[in-house]
């Protein structure tokens, strides 16, 4: 009878221990368009189960959009958000699965956690009372600037951006257009990730039909331009996004 009080208190720490080990993480993610002389703000969130190493980005884009298109008196291209774009991140299995929207659809991409090589340096600073790190990497055509904390135990960050000894809190991609600075952090009781696959809602393409889907014109634009010209010739499209280029384009 005297072990049922102890058992308690030993199950109850290990609920607690479990319960401080996913962390959520506010980012704000900022996209400058220079062309445009605008920069988009989206709030973004990263949860993380560090006892299961999976992780769930999320880019909030459909309130964003609602309250962007009702303040704005200026001529908007129609593109309708679908839903918000997501990256699920499975640690133990090396997987990655991105939601994202192309032209007009939603689709899912899988590919494996890409690696990414970062430089530490001894570089160091107190920002908002975390003591932060200078870290540096070449990530898919771009160059990015982190600042990390130890003082938040996890190795993930937004994006795609991860693999640093701690917790991300800014990050600043070379040219100015992308930028990443942490708002808020907390631990949740109740893990929200589920693979955006479970839903089975969207199509599931693999990532390297990503750059075509992503970067030429689609079909139902070019089909327009045929009756208009059947003769029109397509240019190659430039590549502007977030991804410039991928590891298994040697050709590029």
């Amino acid at each position: 009878m005297k072990l049922k009080p102890l058992l308690l208190i030993v199950l109850f720490c290990i609920a607690n221990s479990i319960y401080a080990q996913i962390y959520k993480l506010d980012y704000q993610f900022n996209n400058h368009v220079s062309i445009l002389n605008r920069t988009n703000t989206y709030n973004t969130t990263l949860v993380y189960d560090v006892p299961n190493k999976v992780s769930l980005y999320t880019v909030i884009k459909l309130k964003e959009k609602a309250k962007s298109e009702k303040n704005s008196t200026s001529l908007v291209i129609d593109e309708k958000v679908i839903d918000n774009e997501l990256i699920y991140s499975n640690f133990k299995k090396l997987e990655m699965v991105i939601q994202e929207q192309i032209d007009i659809e939603m689709m899912n991409f899988t590919e494996k956690i890409p690696t990414i090589k970062w430089e530490l340096s001894n570089e160091t600073k107190v920002e908002n009372d975390y003591n932060l790190k200078k870290a540096t990497a070449t990530f898919r055509g771009r160059n990015y600037t982190a600042w990390y904390t130890l003082d938040i135990p996890v190795n993930v960050g937004p994006w795609k951006l991860h693999g640093l000894p701690g917790a991300i809190v800014s990050v600043n991609e070379d040219s100015g257009r992308y930028s990443w600075q942490l708002k808020d952090v907390k631990k949740i009781e109740v893990s929200t990730i589920k693979n955006p696959l479970e839903n089975k809602t969207y199509a599931v393409k693999s990532i390297k039909e990503y750059p075509q889907l992503k970067f030429e014109t689609p079909e139902r634009v070019k089909e327009k331009l045929r009756k208009i010209d059947s003769n029109f010739i397509f240019p190659k499209g430039e590549r502007i996004d977030i991804e410039l280029l991928f590891e298994w384009e040697n050709n590029l």
